[in-house]
């Protein structure tokens, strides 16, 4: 869970340790300096928490009739990733994945009106709705041509 919570917050416990009352380091024990009992892990932490099930595998996305190998492995790629993206996360993985697969765009190897597409659906089977899905995509393919150039002639 690195950085689903926040920034620099990482909450992966296998291999790493806990420290809590009665832990020892070289400089110490900790100790417990507040004896309430603690409260119950809210739902919406949990959640967060809670590892995805791998459930779903690449998206079937038709692949662009005039697509690079890797342009349609990407295409293929982002969209699963955004469609199992999980709540907390989806928005931004949407983002970022129209972000990277933007950069096929100036070149030729992807179709705009196809990544839209791909990436709607998406979002949509990662539960966003319509309206987000659409002002995302669009707000970060713009950003994304306007950033990666075309092929030089």
């Amino acid at each position: 869970s690195a950085g689903r919570l926040g920034k620099h917050i990482d909450t992966r416990a296998h291999g790493g340790y806990v420290v809590a009352a009665g832990s020892t380091l070289p400089n110490g024990a900790y100790e417990v300096v507040d004896p309430t009992d603690p409260v119950p892990l809210p739902e919406w932490l949990y959640a967060i928490l809670t590892p995805r099930q791998p459930t779903r595998g690449l998206m079937a996305v038709p692949v662009p009739v005039r697509a690079s190998r890797y342009a349609a492995a990407a295409l293929r790629a982002e969209t699963a990733a955004v469609a199992g993206a999980g709540e907390g996360s989806r928005n931004w993985t949407l983002v970022r994945a129209a972000r990277a697969l933007g950069r096929f765009i100036p070149s030729g190897d992807l179709d705009r009106h196809e990544v839209e597409q791909a990436l709607n659906s998406a979002g949509l089977a990662a539960g966003l709705r319509e309206n987000e899905c659409r002002a995302a995509v669009t707000s970060a393919l713009n950003w994304s041509i306007a950033n990666n150039p075309g092929r030089p002639a």
